[in-house]
């Protein structure tokens, strides 16, 4: 343990250092829940209203000066990202019309890593889910994909120069299945195989 702590100590400087420009990022795609979402979330909910928290002031009030749709009061982590290689921050999916040349964020506050139906299905909420689990934004992708290469060959050139970035994921998973009077036991014993698959 003491010489890991010794090593990352002496190597911290030359990552600190390190400049992420020459590394030719050219597009990010970040996938993810609300510590990733850049408005998805309201989207989907078709826009603010006085029952959508994140779109209301405090939120967005730090950095943007107005609500964006993000959980927070200003950037995130892939705002921070997308500025440290010069690119744009990145625009949600679902309020995409454009090229995705420069990459998308297919995040979205609630996002479970198992599809929803399952949590339907099941009578773990007794609401509508929206439709935004990994296989959801991972569909999203495809779609997205699909207008920027036409050929293996393309896509590996294209995407050599992106940034993937994958959020968290579970942690809603976990919520909705507790909250619907599963024991801790039950879902570490059942559950937690579905979701860290």
């Amino acid at each position: 343990m003491k010489f890991s702590i010794i090593f990352f100590l002496l190597f911290l400087p030359f990552f600190c250092n390190a400049n992420p420009t020459s590394q030719n990022i050219t597009s990010i795609f970040a996938f993810g829940d609300s510590y990733t979402d850049t408005g998805n979330f309201v989207i989907m909910l078709g826009g603010a209203g006085p029952g959508i928290a994140i779109a209301n002031p405090p939120y967005g009030m730090t950095y943007f000066g107005h609500p964006t749709g993000r959980c927070s009061d200003g950037r995130l982590i892939v705002d921070f990202m997308a500025e440290e290689y010069g690119l744009p921050l990145l625009i949600p999916y679902q309020a995409h019309s454009g090229s995705f040349i420069q990459g998308s964020n297919f995040a979205v506050a609630g996002a479970t890593a198992i599809n929803v139906e399952f949590f339907e299905k099941n009578n773990f909420v007794n609401f509508p889910l929206l439709r935004n689990s990994l296989d959801y934004q991972l569909t999203w992708f495809e779609d997205v994909k699909s207008t920027l290469c036409n050929s293996t060959e393309e896509c590996k050139n294209f995407f050599s120069t992106s940034l993937f970035m994958i959020g968290e994921f579970g942690a809603n998973d976990y919520s909705f299945i507790l909250q619907a009077g599963r024991s801790v036991e039950e879902v570490k014993n059942t559950y937690v195989p579905f979701i860290s698959s």
